[in-house]
């Protein structure tokens, strides 16, 4: 049977914590270590070009998670953190942490716990009884994405602008401004991507996101308010629905 290897990825600036967590890694025979990266552009351009399964990152450099492929399993790194903080780590795709100071015991908990799905879950197909479905494949990859992740897509921005993924949960509504679209974000956050809003569109899904004029795509489950059966209220904002979109709209809206 092929040996399979955990690849793994430091995104750390400390440099003390990075080699004490290397050393360790090390002791390991099944983990292939790469580079250590220490700034965000070489963590970029590293996280979308190579196949990465587990990701330790410094908890206050998961800002780049918003513009990465995001590897299987990604441990955020940090000092004693408040439930709150933990929860949004938790919530923007951090699967584990491993606090300060690092310990080999820490260390090794972590990794059992990805090499138990590795092991249960890996290249070797098999079936498996699962909630409310009999019997169903699973690779690591799928699995991980279904546990650990939001439903999400990554956007890739090319050569000339960023990349960046983007958390279906966390959308309010997506407007087109000339060439550029503006996603908005419930935190208040704004971003920015070069393409057409049809483009973007077809690759949404579509029991959860509603075009409701040439310019706007709204996220249905943001909806708070239906004001004289063509305008709707997300958050603070007023959006009219066009006659042609109305039916669509008020069908999805039913069935939700």
């Amino acid at each position: 049977m092929k040996k399979q290897f955990i690849e793994t990825v430091l995104f750390m600036k400390d440099d003390e914590s990075a080699n004490h967590l290397s050393n360790l890694l090390s002791k390991f025979n099944c983990i292939n270590q790469a580079n250590r990266l220490t700034d965000a552009f070489a963590a970029t351009e590293y996280l979308n070009n190579n196949k990465t399964t587990v990701l330790f990152i410094e908890s206050e450099l998961t800002d780049i998670l918003q513009s990465v492929q995001k590897p299987p399993f990604i441990i955020a790194i940090c000092g004693h953190s408040s439930a709150k903080k933990m929860k949004n780590y938790l919530f923007h795709g951090i699967n584990d942490f491993l606090f300060l100071p690092i310990t080999e015991k820490n260390v090794r908990a972590i990794i059992g716990k990805i090499l138990n799905i590795c092991n249960n879950y890996g290249n070797t197909s098999q079936e498996l009884p699962v909630a409310a479905e009999p019997a169903a494949t699973y690779n690591m990859q799928q699995l991980a994405k279904s546990v650990f992740t939001n439903k999400s897509m990554f956007f890739n921005g090319g050569r000339k602008t960023e990349s960046i993924r983007i958390l279906f949960n966390d959308v309010l509504y997506i407007k087109s401004n000339g060439k550029q679209l503006e996603i908005f974000y419930e935190n208040g956050v704004q971003k920015f991507i070069n393409t057409s809003l049809q483009k973007f569109y077809v690759k949404l899904p579509k029991d959860k996101f509603q075009k409701i004029n040439r310019c706007v795509i709204v996220n249905i489950d943001k909806v708070t308010k239906i004001i004289k059966q063509n305008k709707i209220i997300i958050g603070t904002e007023c959006f009219t629905i066009t006659r042609s979109f109305i039916k669509q709209f008020k069908h999805l809206l039913l069935y939700k």
